[in-house]
């Protein structure tokens, strides 16, 4: 529920090198690190479910493989599972060129896709 969301302590978004820089509408926060990574977080309502939707940019190329994982540990969590969408290309919004997105379920609610394999 939206009521429960909270993000890592402040000191493990401060360790990870992420500067607070407002809470935008009261409805997303939104950090900085310190190579210039954007990252915002924010609570959605779809189908029912309550999703945290992190978004991560640089200003001059796609963030990494690495980075998107640090973003993951550090604003849904280690233990916690995310997805990236890809949608239909017809369906494509991006304000930025350089953003990603993650999303978490509340209660973690997705499928165990390691049932045939490792991810």
């Amino acid at each position: 529920m939206i009521a429960d969301w909270k993000l890592p302590d402040r000191v493990t978004i401060l360790l990870s090198g992420y500067r607070f820089i407002d809470n935008y509408m009261n409805i997303q926060k939104r950090y900085l690190r310190n190579d210039g990574m954007s990252v915002i977080c924010g609570m959605e309502n779809h189908d029912g479910k309550w999703w945290l939707h992190v978004s991560c940019a640089k200003p001059d190329r796609l963030p990494t493989w690495e980075d998107l994982k640090e973003v993951k540990n550090t604003f849904i969590g280690r233990n916690k599972k995310a997805i990236q969408i890809l949608p239909n290309e017809k369906d494509y919004v991006n304000i930025h060129p350089y953003c990603l997105h993650l999303y978490n379920c509340d209660n973690d609610m997705l499928p165990d896709f390691t049932h045939e394999g490792q991810l």
